[in-house]
């Protein structure tokens, strides 16, 4: 079931795309990338307005994004977090750059959520496909093969990410594992 709201179909390969590119122009070639410094500088500098909101604010919403007026807003929880490299909190932040660069033109308040929409065209997919690629780029994980534990260690994700990521990369792609096994 999906749990965004129906954007613009993307695929993995043109949000993958879009991830490297925007490596790219960063100049981003290591795998470890400092999220915070990239929020509170790097976009900051480019005119992204980047907030942190207390739980009573936020709720169960750990960040939002609105693409149209340059805005990421963290729960402060999840940003103290990601001040000490938690992995969840940096993918969570992955995230919401990713909602930044992907859903410009879709309105925040008029959601038209249906749970049966293609999973291509959902915007949490769209954000977490484009955080994975983000945070542990295939090309990177590709110069030499590397193990769950290495891709944890290296790209800073949680075991549990970097799992889904090896069996993406490494599975998913040569075709030995057919997608939703």
């Amino acid at each position: 079931m999906n749990k965004g709201i129906k954007v613009k179909r993307k695929s993995q390969k043109q949000i993958s795309e879009i991830a490297q590119q925007f490596r790219r122009l960063l100049k981003l070639n290591t795998p470890f990338i400092d999220v915070l410094e990239l929020l509170e500088s790097t976009l900051f500098e480019a005119g992204i307005v980047f907030d942190i909101r207390t739980k009573d604010e936020m709720g169960d919403d750990e960040g939002l994004c609105k693409p149209d007026s340059h805005e990421i807003l963290i729960r402060e929880d999840v940003y103290e977090a990601a001040c000490k490299d938690c992995p969840r909190a940096r993918f969570t932040i992955a995230h919401e750059i990713g909602h930044l660069l992907l859903h410009g033109g879709v309105p925040q308040l008029a959601r038209s959520w249906n749970p049966s929409h293609h999973y291509e065209s959902d915007s949490e997919w769209q954000a977490n496909t484009f955080a994975a690629e983000f945070l542990m780029p295939a090309d990177l994980m590709s110069e030499s093969h590397m193990s769950i534990q290495d891709i944890k260690r290296n790209f800073g994700v949680s075991w549990e990410a970097a799992r889904i990521r090896y069996q993406e990369v490494y599975l998913y792609r040569r075709g030995q594992l057919k997608t939703g096994s």
